[in-house]
């Protein structure tokens, strides 16, 4: 299929990739006091809700693209935030998994 033949991405795309864009460089520059807080909550926000909506319309997607930068401290600091957030602990979300994951494996 030639990229003519393809269907245009979504204008939503292209701001999508310009934030992310943005968001990378100002880390990256070690510029993080030039993200205003409010507007980087909101795409926060957005961004969970999207994604957790993929996830039950049942669309298989990892969080991270191939070859990302993000590490397991970045999680781990992140999903600790999230959940203090929200007022759930990590047992909570312990309980919640196992309950809502199809068992892996034997």
């Amino acid at each position: 299929m030639s990229s003519s033949d393809r269907p245009a991405a979504p204008p939503i795309a292209g701001q999508l990739e310009a934030a992310a864009a943005a968001l990378a460089q100002a880390v990256a520059a070690g510029d993080v006091a030039s993200i205003p807080d409010r507007p980087l909550q909101e795409l926060f926000a957005a961004v969970v809700r999207a994604y957790t909506a993929k996830l039950e319309a049942e669309v298989t997607l990892s969080p991270f693209p191939p070859g990302h930068q993000v590490t397991a401290t970045d999680v781990m600091r992140a999903v600790t935030e999230i959940l203090d957030a929200v007022q759930v602990e990590l047992f909570e979300l312990g309980m919640w998994q196992a309950w809502t994951r199809p068992r892996r494996g034997g």
